[in-house]
């Protein structure tokens, strides 16, 4: 499922299953944001539903670097929030909080000028299913380490 711009695509039903809810504490949303009008580039970031403490939980590896910006890329987690809520309504997911506000969370920051944004979802996701917290100040070295990671699982990929 995912959204682009105002426009909501998908089939939530096929992702939001009462089955998956129940089974899981997470619900993990990779939000790639490409049309955003204020925005300069293309970004990821991260919206995480913690069905345990019942949160929404919002990740970003570029926040705004000074108070007078805003942070452009919010709007597409709240609009994932919302319609995530919306499902869960008509198909009546208890589990999934409704109406709970999005919290921002602290994330690991890439370069000015870099790309690492969607390594470092990567890397935040990776932390999830490891069970481990996610440690902002070592998390510089754990990026790199994903990045490798990645070059060499596509480099030894063996295509059938």
């Amino acid at each position: 499922m995912y959204i682009q711009s105002d426009v909501r695509k998908g089939n939530a039903e096929n992702v939001l299953t009462k089955e998956i809810v129940a089974q899981h504490r997470y619900l993990i949303f990779p939000l790639h944001s490409e049309t955003n009008p204020s925005a300069r580039y293309n970004h990821w970031t991260l919206l995480v539903v913690d069905m345990k403490s019942n949160e929404w939980k919002y990740y970003n590896s570029s926040t705004p670097r000074t108070a007078a910006t805003s942070d452009v890329y919010i709007n597409d987690a709240n609009d994932m929030k919302t319609y995530v809520e919306e499902t869960a309504l008509v198909m009546g997911l208890s589990r999934i909080p409704i109406g709970q506000p999005l919290k921002v969370e602290l994330s690991p920051q890439q370069k000015a000028g870099s790309t690492d944004c969607g390594v470092i979802v990567l890397y935040i996701i990776r932390e999830y299913f490891l069970q481990m917290p996610l440690e902002v100040k070592e998390a510089e070295e754990g990026v790199a380490e994903m990045r490798k990671d990645i070059v060499v699982h596509l480099l030894n990929y063996k295509i059938k």
